[in-house]
Parts: C-alpha cells; structure tokens; sequence
C-alpha cells in the first residue's frame, strides 16, 4: 500500500492530467484513521464483513451455525461470545506456533 506521500503526489500527477475533472468524487483511504472510525462505531453500524478464501468461508459458517443452534439464533449472544472467544485467544502464540510448526502453515495456503 502506498504511503500518504506517495498518495499525494499520484494525486498531484492526476491533477496535471489533461481532461483530469478535480470535481468528481474521490475518497482518500487511511487504514488507521478507519479502523479508529471502525472501534467507535458513531454511525451505529451493525453489519461486519470478512475475506477469506472459500475454506474459511465454510469452516465459519460451519461453526456459526453450530454456536447460533446452542445460542437459540440470538446475533447480539453470538457476537457477544465470539468476542469473549477472540479477547482469551492468544494469537501471537498462535501465529509463532504456526511459523515454527513443520507442518503446513495456514499463511502458505
């Protein structure tokens, strides 16, 4: 990803462009400043999004379902556990784990 920098001066070359129209939206993405808009969430979104590659998609949706059938399909008690499972999770022992393991690494996949 680019820097701020390096951002800016595309921007400037765009602008020198011939027929370039400086009128027409444009949004300037700083990952940082999003996640901090993200973490406060003043616009009371309620919708998460997640890339994955299509294991991960049905090893999500496969646990998922199995948590929402023992949470009686309440999003609010889902979350809220998925949250309290993410905040004991240590994924710096996980990912030195991975990185030293001999086996096949889920970042090689």
């Amino acid at each position: 990803m680019p820097t701020f920098h390096q951002e800016l001066a595309r921007m400037q070359w765009l602008k020198s462009q011939p027929g370039f129209d400086a009128e027409q939206p444009c949004k300037v993405v700083l990952p940082k400043l999003d996640a901090r808009e993200r973490i406060r969430n003043e616009r009371k979104k309620r919708r998460v999004v997640l890339v994955t590659d299509e294991f991960g998609f049905s090893q999500f949706h496969a646990r998922k379902e199995a948590w929402m059938l023992e949470l009686d399909n309440n999003p609010s008690t889902f979350m809220a556990a998925l949250d309290a499972a993410m905040g004991g999770f240590d994924v710096k022992g996980w990912k030195e784990y991975q990185e030293s393991s001999d086996g096949e690494s889920l970042a090689s996949a």
